[in-house]
């Protein structure tokens, strides 16, 4: 997803596969427009590690839907934060920043599809007048809402495999069939934005989905306590015996609410406030871990990297030069 901030450059990756890196030539399948004459570029990734944050960037007159078959991954857009489950595709439109805040691209099997809807719309006026409004409609109300998670419809998975199998064949009747395979996908995405409930829609760590219902509030108040406690010990019990539920109930609810666990939310939180004590630069490791409540720097550690793909003492080292770290 997003390794291109303009068509330009979107044109330069999905067009040289020769310029590609080993990991890429691995790691991706390419279908891009100029395969079928289309104004749509799909492409197919599988991570087998951890890759690298995505940095902030946007397409210029481009949507982009991000279709996600295994695994998960947090985007971030306009200061929310979307956790994006398998069998859930994350939407974007035209020339909106977004990102994955800081965090680690995890192994992951999904695609993305990016396109120029105005372009497509052209193509389609005439004989299929109607299905260009009605994705011309949909454009408009993704574009103003906020909402950017959405079930991803088991037919859609089985298109995608399509597309991406009629890469490399550029053959009349091959165009043809993936204009036709092309259509039905975003017509089948349309149906699944048309169909979501209206609202704020922030998905992930964002916050709950059903803003005003008592189980956003308790939800919401769940996370201001980790936020205010964040160098104290924290466990499920505490906040489901604050929140008045049972521990199975309350981590049921939460997860619905942010689409993590509470225990994995709480130490994604304690390894954000690790990143800020250690890029101050005047704690050690060991002294991070006690200020948080890590029972021993090694635990510490462990989390650590397995966020951030990286030590603590390499990622202090990287941000405030040599120094000791015990």
């Amino acid at each position: 997803m997003g390794r291109m901030a303009t068509p330009e450059r979107l044109r330069l990756v999905t067009h040289s596969f020769d310029q590609l890196t080993a990991f890429e030539r691995r790691n991706y399948r390419y279908f891009s427009e100029t395969d079928a004459g289309l104004p749509f570029c799909l492409c197919r990734v599988r991570y087998l590690a951890k890759n690298s944050p995505l940095a902030p960037h946007l397409h210029e007159g481009l949507y982009e839907l991000v279709f996600m078959l295994r695994g998960e991954q947090i985007y971030q857009a306009e200061g929310r934060n979307y956790c994006l489950h398998s069998g859930q595709f994350f939407l974007t439109p035209p020339d909106l920043v977004h990102s994955t805040g800081g965090n680690f691209e995890d192994k992951a099997l999904y695609y993305y599809l990016q396109a120029d809807l105005r372009q497509l719309r052209r193509c389609l006026n005439g004989p299929l007048a109607r299905e260009a409004e009605l994705l011309a409609q949909t454009a408009r109300r993704a574009t103003d809402g906020s909402r950017r998670v959405f079930p991803l419809p088991k037919e859609a998975e089985r298109l995608l495999e399509e597309l991406i199998g009629l890469a490399g064949e550029p053959g009349p009747l091959d165009r043809l069939r993936t204009f036709q395979k092309l259509l039905q996908l975003l017509l089948i995405v349309c149906g699944a934005i048309r169909q979501a409930p209206s609202g704020d829609g922030a998905e992930g760590l964002g916050g709950p989905r059903a803003p005003g219902s008592p189980e956003h509030s308790a939800m919401a108040l769940a996370m201001r306590y980790v936020q205010a406690h964040i160098s104290e010990e924290i466990s499920v019990e505490q906040l489901a015996r604050l929140c008045s539920y049972s521990p199975s109930t309350f981590h049921a609810k939460f997860k619905q609410a942010t689409g993590l666990p509470p225990h994995e939310y709480i130490l994604r939180k304690k390894i954000d406030s690790a990143c800020i004590l250690l890029a101050n630069g005047r704690y050690t490791v060991r002294e991070v871990a006690r200020r948080l409540s890590f029972c021993s720097e090694q635990y510490f550690s462990a989390v650590f990297k397995k966020y951030m793909s990286t030590t603590p003492g390499a990622y202090r080292r990287a941000l405030s030069g040599p120094a000791e770290d015990t």
